[in-house]
Protein backbone atom coordinates (compact mmCIF):
# COMPACT_ATOMS: atom_id res chain seq x y z
CA UNK A 1 0.00 0.00 0.00
CA UNK A 2 1.61 3.48 -0.89
CA UNK A 3 2.58 6.08 1.68
CA UNK A 4 0.17 8.79 1.70
CA UNK A 5 1.90 12.12 1.59
CA UNK A 6 0.61 14.50 4.53
CA UNK A 7 -1.54 17.28 3.10
CA UNK A 8 0.68 20.44 3.51
CA UNK A 9 3.37 18.95 1.77
CA UNK A 10 1.11 17.75 -1.26
CA UNK A 11 -0.44 21.39 -1.38
CA UNK A 12 3.47 22.43 -1.24
CA UNK A 13 4.55 20.28 -4.19
CA UNK A 14 0.90 21.47 -6.24
CA UNK A 15 2.01 24.61 -5.73
CA UNK A 16 6.04 24.41 -7.10
CA UNK A 17 4.55 22.42 -10.11
CA UNK A 18 2.34 25.10 -11.03
CA UNK A 19 4.40 27.65 -10.26
CA UNK A 20 7.02 25.76 -12.86
CA UNK A 21 4.94 25.03 -15.60
CA UNK A 22 3.71 28.66 -15.27
CA UNK A 23 6.98 29.97 -15.95
CA UNK A 24 7.65 27.69 -18.49
CA UNK A 25 4.29 28.72 -20.35
CA UNK A 26 5.56 32.46 -19.56
CA UNK A 27 8.66 31.68 -21.56
CA UNK A 28 7.58 29.74 -24.12
CA UNK A 29 5.26 32.70 -25.02
CA UNK A 30 8.16 35.27 -24.83
CA UNK A 31 10.88 33.57 -27.44
CA UNK A 32 10.76 35.14 -31.15
CA UNK A 33 9.76 32.36 -33.80
CA UNK A 34 12.04 30.56 -35.70
CA UNK A 35 12.92 31.28 -38.94
CA UNK A 36 11.65 29.37 -41.80
CA UNK A 37 13.82 25.94 -42.65
CA UNK A 38 16.63 26.72 -44.92
CA UNK A 39 17.41 30.73 -44.04
CA UNK A 40 19.47 31.75 -41.40
CA UNK A 41 19.06 33.04 -37.45
CA UNK A 42 19.42 36.68 -37.04
CA UNK A 43 22.27 37.04 -34.53
CA UNK A 44 21.75 39.20 -31.46
CA UNK A 45 24.13 42.03 -31.35
CA UNK A 46 26.66 41.62 -28.68
CA UNK A 47 26.15 43.19 -25.38
CA UNK A 48 28.33 46.38 -24.64
CA UNK A 49 31.22 44.90 -22.52
CA UNK A 50 31.92 46.99 -19.25
CA UNK A 51 34.61 46.08 -16.89
CA UNK A 52 33.60 44.30 -13.83
CA UNK A 53 33.83 46.98 -10.76
CA UNK A 54 36.85 46.34 -8.26
CA UNK A 55 35.87 46.09 -4.35
CA UNK A 56 37.88 48.07 -1.89
CA UNK A 57 41.07 45.68 -0.57
CA UNK A 58 40.08 43.69 2.62
CA UNK A 59 42.82 44.88 5.42
CA UNK A 60 45.54 42.63 5.07
CA UNK A 61 48.87 42.12 6.93
CA UNK A 62 51.97 43.81 5.02
CA UNK A 63 53.15 41.96 2.39
CA UNK A 64 56.77 39.99 2.28
CA UNK A 65 59.03 39.98 -0.83
CA UNK A 66 59.19 37.37 -3.43
CA UNK A 67 60.17 34.65 -2.75
CA UNK A 68 59.52 34.89 1.49
CA UNK A 69 55.65 35.09 0.82
CA UNK A 70 55.92 31.74 -1.40
CA UNK A 71 57.44 28.85 0.79
CA UNK A 72 56.62 26.92 -2.36
CA UNK A 73 58.36 28.88 -5.08
CA UNK A 74 61.37 26.54 -5.65
CA UNK A 75 58.68 23.76 -6.86
CA UNK A 76 59.08 21.83 -9.57
CA UNK A 77 55.33 22.13 -11.18
CA UNK A 78 55.94 25.93 -11.63
CA UNK A 79 56.19 28.17 -14.43
CA UNK A 80 55.74 30.80 -16.77
CA UNK A 81 52.56 32.73 -16.43
CA UNK A 82 51.07 36.05 -17.84
CA UNK A 83 48.52 38.71 -16.24
CA UNK A 84 48.07 40.52 -19.82
CA UNK A 85 49.15 43.73 -18.54
CA UNK A 86 52.30 45.69 -19.08
CA UNK A 87 53.98 47.09 -16.16
CA UNK A 88 56.84 49.91 -15.68
CA UNK A 89 58.17 51.50 -12.62
CA UNK A 90 57.58 54.82 -12.04
CA UNK A 91 57.42 57.63 -9.11
CA UNK A 92 54.24 58.24 -7.21
CA UNK A 93 53.01 61.28 -6.22
CA UNK A 94 54.88 61.35 -3.63
CA UNK A 95 58.44 60.64 -6.00
CA UNK A 96 58.87 57.43 -4.80
CA UNK A 97 59.43 54.55 -7.03
CA UNK A 98 56.22 52.06 -7.69
CA UNK A 99 55.09 49.76 -9.84
CA UNK A 100 52.06 50.96 -12.32
CA UNK A 101 50.12 48.95 -14.99
CA UNK A 102 51.05 51.13 -18.28
CA UNK A 103 48.75 48.98 -21.11
CA UNK A 104 47.43 45.64 -22.06
CA UNK A 105 48.82 43.26 -24.15
CA UNK A 106 46.47 40.03 -25.90
CA UNK A 107 48.10 36.70 -24.39
CA UNK A 108 48.50 33.72 -27.14
CA UNK A 109 45.33 35.59 -29.13
CA UNK A 110 42.90 35.54 -25.80
CA UNK A 111 42.10 39.39 -24.47
CA UNK A 112 44.02 40.51 -21.72
CA UNK A 113 42.90 38.74 -18.23
CA UNK A 114 43.84 41.79 -16.35
CA UNK A 115 41.62 44.21 -18.20
CA UNK A 116 38.98 42.17 -18.89
CA UNK A 117 38.77 41.56 -14.70
CA UNK A 118 38.85 45.73 -14.46
CA UNK A 119 42.41 47.11 -14.03
CA UNK A 120 42.76 50.06 -15.53
CA UNK A 121 46.07 51.78 -16.87
CA UNK A 122 47.70 54.18 -14.29
CA UNK A 123 46.48 51.41 -11.38
CA UNK A 124 49.73 51.37 -8.95
CA UNK A 125 50.01 47.38 -8.15
CA UNK A 126 50.45 46.90 -4.63
CA UNK A 127 50.45 43.31 -3.96
CA UNK A 128 49.99 39.83 -5.54
CA UNK A 129 48.65 37.37 -3.63
CA UNK A 130 50.91 38.05 -0.23
CA UNK A 131 53.56 39.53 -1.99
CA UNK A 132 54.16 42.86 -2.12
CA UNK A 133 55.56 44.42 -5.72
CA UNK A 134 57.76 46.80 -5.36
CA UNK A 135 59.60 47.02 -8.86
CA UNK A 136 58.60 45.29 -12.18
CA UNK A 137 61.40 43.16 -11.27
CA UNK A 138 59.69 41.65 -8.70
CA UNK A 139 56.27 41.52 -10.40
CA UNK A 140 58.91 39.41 -13.08
CA UNK A 141 60.17 36.89 -10.74
CA UNK A 142 56.65 35.98 -9.30
CA UNK A 143 55.44 35.51 -12.54
CA UNK A 144 57.96 33.03 -13.74
CA UNK A 145 57.35 31.03 -10.65
CA UNK A 146 53.73 30.47 -10.80
CA UNK A 147 51.64 27.50 -10.48
CA UNK A 148 49.52 26.51 -13.67
CA UNK A 149 46.16 27.77 -13.48
CA UNK A 150 46.82 30.30 -11.02
CA UNK A 151 43.97 32.92 -10.05
CA UNK A 152 46.25 35.61 -7.92
CA UNK A 153 44.38 38.22 -5.84
CA UNK A 154 45.82 41.60 -7.77
CA UNK A 155 45.49 44.78 -5.00
CA UNK A 156 46.00 47.62 -6.65
CA UNK A 157 46.10 51.69 -6.10
CA UNK A 158 43.28 53.95 -8.11
CA UNK A 159 43.02 57.25 -6.89
CA UNK A 160 44.32 56.62 -3.14
CA UNK A 161 42.02 53.93 -2.84
CA UNK A 162 43.38 50.52 -2.38
CA UNK A 163 41.47 48.25 -4.69
CA UNK A 164 41.33 44.30 -5.23
CA UNK A 165 40.18 41.71 -8.24
CA UNK A 166 41.25 38.46 -8.91
CA UNK A 167 42.60 38.00 -12.22
CA UNK A 168 43.26 34.47 -14.15
CA UNK A 169 46.40 33.72 -15.41
CA UNK A 170 47.34 32.05 -18.53
CA UNK A 171 50.35 29.78 -18.71
CA UNK A 172 52.96 31.27 -21.31
CA UNK A 173 54.97 28.18 -23.32
CA UNK A 174 58.86 27.29 -23.14
CA UNK A 175 61.07 27.47 -20.31
CA UNK A 176 62.36 30.09 -18.00
CA UNK A 177 65.70 31.55 -18.97
CA UNK A 178 67.72 33.10 -16.06
CA UNK A 179 66.44 36.39 -14.73
CA UNK A 180 69.23 38.99 -15.22
CA UNK A 181 70.32 42.24 -12.61
CA UNK A 182 67.67 44.03 -11.11
CA UNK A 183 66.82 47.08 -13.38
CA UNK A 184 64.11 49.54 -14.00
CA UNK A 185 61.69 49.73 -16.63
CA UNK A 186 60.09 52.88 -17.20
CA UNK A 187 59.72 53.52 -21.21
CA UNK A 188 55.15 53.50 -20.48
CA UNK A 189 55.70 56.11 -17.37
CA UNK A 190 54.89 58.89 -19.69
CA UNK A 191 51.91 57.47 -21.48
CA UNK A 192 49.88 57.46 -17.89
CA UNK A 193 51.48 61.23 -16.98
CA UNK A 194 54.21 59.53 -14.53
CA UNK A 195 57.69 60.46 -14.26
CA UNK A 196 60.05 57.14 -14.94
CA UNK A 197 61.48 56.25 -11.24
CA UNK A 198 65.15 57.21 -10.58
Amino acid sequence: MAERIPTRAGAAALVAITFALGLAACGARQRAPSPPIGEPRPTPAPAPSKPPALRPAAPAAPGKPFPECDPRAGDADRGRVALGLIANDCQDDRGRNATYVTRFVSVQGAPSPAARAGVVAGDRIVRLDACTVDSTYDLVRQLRSAVPGWVPRLVVERKGRELEVFVPTLRLAGRNEPLGAPNLSTAGCRSIGRKPAT
